[in-house]
């Protein structure tokens, strides 16, 4: 009953959102996510034969923090601000733009990838051990500083290099649009070959979903048929390549399978959150994992700090959604606290008062998007280095931008 109830509660937002919003947009985006996942949830409870201990509350408490997270959402849509909203033919878009590209190229490169090896590997069940390799430390994840920094600055501008996809798609640079297009793909598609690790590419699918809710009303409509054709065949090709990373790291067959793992992968999430951090949580990190980037700069030694403390569970949380993440560093008040200030906090750097709407704030959009939506999933330490480097791109590109060409007014589409 819990766990249906728990279904119920998220397909009321989508109900409640789409009556006041009448459109498809990121905020329903983000929601229908977690709906998804509250009925894989749902189903794997149904039918995974391990006793759950769970109960009505914690389902509730998840629901109401996830409903002050994406509050943001409610009352603001990024081309609702401005009437004219306007993109600008951007000289800084256009380099960070190119040198995406040519960093993508340079980790493409260094990967070891061969796609006659990738088939045999996975005929042979090699996938395992490629993760297990990564994850111990045995196979590098660079081969010299130069891979090092393409690799960094892939991660910390994909955002950006999203926007320009769609920049061009809107200006009608359908070439340039293209080479981004594969430039944004093809890291995440090695890296997942390469390493045996499905969730980065499941994120960056999941990113070119929100960014398409985000810019759809101004593609022209032949584009937009062209993406969901091409869109389609792209999502089941992926889904091809992570079903056969699957079926390499965890065999054909047997409970442990691959089935079994990508069922599993998306539908214990929520049981966690329920019964292995609200149900058991004693004490909590203070902090220490959500800002461990900013407190090991100031010389504090979270990691021993961390292992001192017994918080009662015996989950880390990086795959209890992201309010267990934030439970298990702040408790119920403090994650409640949090869950108030972070949107206001986005809210007024996005949608300040007659603030006229830049692509530094379609970049800040997204990437609190982005986080709604992974922090469905998984969460990692260090949470607080992303949103200082959000914060730093976020002033580059409202700030530090004197190259900009002209302006460009684009006529919004019925849809």
């Amino acid at each position: 009953m819990e766990v249906t109830f728990n279904s119920i509660l998220y397909l009321s937002y989508l109900f409640f959102y789409w009556q006041r919003r009448k459109k498809v947009d990121a905020g329903f985006f983000v929601g229908f996510v977690w709906f998804l996942l509250s009925l894989v949830n749902l189903a794997y409870y149904a039918s995974n034969p391990r006793v759950w201990n769970l109960s009505l509350w914690p389902f509730i408490y998840l629901f109401l923090i996830f409903v002050l997270l994406t509050r943001i959402y409610w009352k603001n849509d990024i081309g609702e601000k401005n009437s004219g909203y306007i993109f600008e033919s951007n000289k800084l878009i256009d380099v960070i733009c190119v040198l995406f590209v040519i960093a993508s190229f340079i980790s493409a490169y260094y990967s070891e990838f061969n796609l006659n090896d990738f088939i045999l590997s996975s005929l042979e069940d090699n996938a395992a051990e490629r993760y297990a390799d990564a994850q111990s430390g045995e196979k590098v994840f660079y081969h010299n500083q130069l891979e090092r920094f393409a690799k960094i600055y892939v991660g910390y501008t994909l955002n950006i290099a999203i926007i320009g996809m769609f920049m061009y798609l809107c200006q009608k640079k359908y070439k340039s649009a293209v080479i981004m297009a594969l430039a944004v793909l093809s890291s995440p598609i090695i890296f997942t070959i390469t390493r045996g690790n499905r969730s980065i590419l499941f994120g960056n699918i999941m990113l070119l979903v929100a960014a398409y809710c985000i810019f759809q009303r101004f593609l022209p409509h032949k584009t937009k048929r062209i993406i969901y054709i091409l869109g389609g065949i792209i999502v089941v090709s992926l889904a091809a390549v992570v079903m056969a990373i699957s079926l390499s790291r965890f065999g054909y067959n047997g409970e442990d399978g691959a089935y079994d793992s990508i069922f599993y992968y998306f539908g214990h999430n929520m049981l966690v959150f329920n019964q292995d951090v609200c149900l058991k949580l004693n004490d909590i990190f203070y902090g220490a994992r959500s800002f461990s980037f900013s407190l090991n700069l100031l010389g504090i030694d979270t990691e021993n700090f961390i292992k001192s403390i017994n918080t009662g569970t015996t989950i880390d949380g990086a795959f209890a959604t992201v309010v267990g993440f934030l439970l298990l560093d702040f408790g119920f008040l403090g994650t409640f606290i949090v869950a108030l200030i972070l949107p206001a906090f986005m809210r007024y750097f996005i949608f300040g008062k007659n603030k006229r709407i830049t692509i530094a704030e379609i970049y800040l959009y997204l990437f609190y998007t982005d986080r709604c939506i992974m922090g469905a999933f998984y969460n990692v330490p260090g949470t607080d280095v992303f949103y200082i480097m959000a914060l730093i791109i976020y002033t580059i590109l409202r700030f530090i931008n004197p190259m900009t060409k002209h302006s460009q007014s684009l006529q919004t589409t019925t849809y």
